[in-house]
């Protein structure tokens, strides 16, 4: 925790700044770095979310005030928009030449977007199947599968700011019935920190490296 004193008498007409006293290295390099950036002095944030940090900045008077936020860098986040399926695409029913093209016109304002990552729609179940799991059982079971507006049909991989703009992009797919479910992907960094995960990131490294290499 950072504390602060009391802007002490005849700080202010001498400008000079009241004395601080830090708790640990840590929040001494905190306040310093935010002193160099923004001429203030950070201190924890007791907003919803428990993190980050406000900055105190210097008043005309030497007092330190303490309403300005520390925007913290937005994460980029991925989602996946899932196409639920219809009678249509269970039964093999291909789209049209219109739709081919008002598709491909919206998958081409994804990459000048610069937001589309992957995407491609999926045939139906009866070419499919599934494998159900108990304990070391593995048991196949064939398509077609009923209950078709609980299946996929295709789907986009999107990475975006926020969860809003995903939201706004599947609004403008060119459906005129139907439904697409957004759903944001896990990070590894929503993971914590373990040996496990640091796998989990070389082998991240490697796909991405090969994939570089095509």
């Amino acid at each position: 925790m950072i504390q602060t004193t009391e802007p002490l008498a005849g700080t202010a007409a001498a400008g000079r700044r009241p004395p601080l006293r830090f708790e640990g290295w840590l929040e001494l390099l905190r306040a310093l770095s935010s002193l160099i950036d923004v001429g203030g002095v950070p201190e924890p944030d007791n907003g919803p979310s428990g993190q980050g940090f406000r900055v105190g900045v210097w008043g005309t008077e030497g007092e330190i005030k303490t309403n300005v936020p520390v925007q913290e860098e937005e994460r980029p986040m991925r989602f996946m928009m899932l196409v639920k399926a219809s009678k249509e695409s269970e039964a093999g029913m291909m789209p049209t030449e219109q739709q081919l093209a008002d598709m491909a016109e919206y998958n081409e304002e994804l990459v000048r977007a610069g937001v589309l990552r992957a995407g491609d729609g999926l045939q139906p179940t009866s070419k499919g199947a599934r494998v159900r799991y108990a304990g070391t059982k593995r048991t196949v079971i064939d398509g077609p599968f009923p209950e078709a507006e609980h299946l996929v049909a295709g789907y986009w991989l999107i990475q975006v700011s926020s969860r809003d703009e995903a939201i706004e992009w599947a609004r403008r797919v060119p459906f005129e019935d139907g439904q697409v479910e957004v759903r944001q992907v896990f990070e590894l960094e929503d993971f914590g920190e373990s040996e496990a995960v640091q796998r989990h990131a070389r082998l991240r490294e490697r796909i991405e490296k090969a994939s570089s290499q095509q």
